[in-house]
């Protein structure tokens, strides 16, 4: 995007500061890809999770498993759910009795991965929003390190910016806060999390009644 060719530019360049903790000089990068590869030598992983966009939350329970596959368990909205796996992406909502469906072809099934930090990685400039430990919100007693993702230039990208909170000594995500081209923020709050819980794969399904309706393909037709 060549209008943000500046703000990228500055951006990268500040990747080069470094936040001090416990007298260790800590790189943006380095906190970034520590990160990265922390989630790609994962099994499984199982957190709470909280979506908000304007006023407007939908919360549930996370799973992932490292064979590419992904479900929210909602509890708001109560009982639908969000299921990835390397061959298709479904939604049920079970208000309507409906499951949406879109099939993928390989290429995408590595959406659901923690491939996805590398495409960040690959695609992003990263560097400190605030220098060092900083409170995750105003007030807050929980302090994060907070990276700021922007899109290189002429990237295809469909955020304008990314801020991803990330905790100190464990260096897990607790929250990405996502700004798209329309200037909508959205923030994925993950808490509560659990690495290599021994998720049974048999939970990466979803119990519908009998009469529930399918409608496939529901994002761009069928798959070639």
């Amino acid at each position: 995007m060549k209008k943000h060719l500046l703000a990228v530019i500055a951006f990268f360049s500040a990747g080069v500061l470094v936040a001090q903790d416990e007298g260790v000089l800590t790189v943006a990068t380095d906190i970034f890809n520590r990160t990265s590869n922390i989630y790609a030598k994962l099994n499984d992983y199982q957190s709470n999770i909280r979506i908000t966009k304007d006023d407007k939350t939908q919360s549930g329970l996370l799973l992932y498993n490292s064979r590419n596959m992904l479900k929210i368990e909602f509890s708001n909205p109560k009982g639908q759910v969000i299921l990835i796996t390397p061959e298709s992406l479904q939604i049920y909502m079970p208000s309507h009795q409906t499951i949406l469906e879109q099939k993928f072809t390989d290429a995408k099934a590595s959406l659901a991965t923690s491939g996805g930090l590398s495409l960040l990685r690959s695609n992003y400039s990263v560097s400190f929003a605030e220098a060092g430990l900083v409170p995750l919100s105003p007030g807050s007693s929980e302090k994060v390190y907070k990276l700021s993702l922007y899109p290189y230039a002429g990237s295809s990208e469909g955020f304008k910016y990314i801020v991803v909170s990330i905790l100190p000594g464990s260096f897990l995500i607790r929250r990405i806060e996502a700004v798209n081209l329309k200037n909508e923020k959205i923030i994925f709050d993950y808490d509560n999390i659990v690495i290599n819980p021994g998720i049974l794969l048999n939970r990466f399904t979803i119990d519908t009644p009998n009469l529930t309706n399918v409608y496939p393909n529901f994002l761009y037709g069928a798959e070639n």
